[in-house]
């Protein structure tokens, strides 16, 4: 009894399994009782995933006539949208080409945990209800370990990343088919590291260095809108700073500051545009499909924000947008 009494205390005074065990239970509950296809995009995201497993990222592609109605389904047809569990098996001799929508966009990272289980379900239950509950299952199952490693290595607010990890809207989002789970875990890791930083005692090594570089590159594979994080940077505390020579002159630690945040930027941006590159000279790119503002032109996302909180013109029943937004924010934050 008393072994048992002891391991329940460790159970529960250790955040990252009081995380896993909860996300996992409600993460995997909606999964399974939220109506198909219901969540924010989830019907063009699951096109995206179910491409991915055919190694097609562009703009346009070959997909089953089964895939593409159930998908396309929910948008284009005048008739109520079909939430059932589809257990009919997918024809997958009977192909059609067809715009890939709106999620083509996305760096195929994002996509990878649905992707898998979409994968496995060609195998075990090759219908679109298999597939899309499935490729929900790894979404939970990848944000499950991946947020429970971020507050096993957290050195700052590991207790904050569980509050964070439990919000209803996170645990919904984990639970449907998109590319936010994948995204929202690189922000939260990125953010925790760079609070590791805050905290580090001794000068930055060059592996942990690189892990920053590396930060910076995949903030900027997942959306444009994440390269801001990375100003805390310029922020680092001069204790953790390296100290360089050159010509037999010491660089001022500022600079150093300076230098590795800007090399942070230039890797991000080049990644970013890299991808922006790819996307627009493949060669089944179609002039006509759907395309991203936010990765024509990255800087949109000010506008967004600006639109979404702060401009008071905007009017919504009677009362300023931003005012509705906030007090909706606080007193309704997720339909789940």
């Amino acid at each position: 009894m008393n072994k048992l009494s002891k391991k329940l205390k460790i159970f529960f005074m250790t955040p990252e399994y009081i995380f896993a065990v909860l996300a996992l239970v409600f993460g995997l509950a909606s999964a399974v009782l939220t109506p198909q296809l219901i969540g924010n995009d989830e019907n063009m995201h699951f096109i995206r995933s179910y491409a991915l497993t055919d190694f097609e990222i562009a703009h346009q592609c070959t997909l089953p006539k089964d895939i593409k109605d159930r998908g396309f389904y929910a948008i284009y047809a005048q008739d109520k949208p079909d939430y059932t569990f589809n257990t009919k098996p997918v024809d997958e001799n009977r192909t059609i080409e067809t715009d890939c929508g709106s999620a083509s966009s996305y760096n195929p990272l994002l996509h990878l945990p649905p992707a898998l289980g979409i994968e496995v379900a060609k195998v075990v239950w090759p219908s679109t209800g298999g597939m899309i509950l499935l490729g929900r299952v790894f979404s939970v199952l990848a944000y499950v370990v991946g947020l429970f490693f971020i507050i096993r290595f957290a050195k700052v607010g590991k207790w904050l990343l569980v509050i964070i990890g439990l919000l209803p809207v996170m645990i919904h989002t984990s639970g449907t088919l998109t590319g936010d789970v994948v995204n929202n875990l690189i922000v939260l890791a990125f953010i925790s590291y760079i609070f590791n930083l805050f905290v580090l005692k001794t000068v930055m090594t060059k592996r942990q260095l690189g892990t920053l570089f590396i930060f910076a590159e995949l903030l900027a594979v997942t959306k444009p809108s994440n390269l801001p994080l990375l100003l805390p940077i310029l922020f680092l505390p001069k204790r953790i700073l390296p100290v360089i020579v050159l010509l037999n002159k010491r660089i001022p630690l500022f600079i150093v500051r300076m230098t590795f945040a800007v090399l942070s930027g230039l890797l991000a941006i080049s990644v970013l545009f890299l991808w922006m590159k790819i996307q627009n000279t493949s060669a089944l790119l179609d002039s006509a499909s759907a395309r991203n503002p936010m990765m024509e032109n990255p800087l949109f996302f000010l506008e967004i924000l600006f639109n979404t909180y702060i401009n008071p013109d905007i009017i919504f029943g009677g009362v300023s947008y931003s005012d509705w937004l906030m007090r909706g924010m606080a007193g309704s934050f997720s339909s789940f």
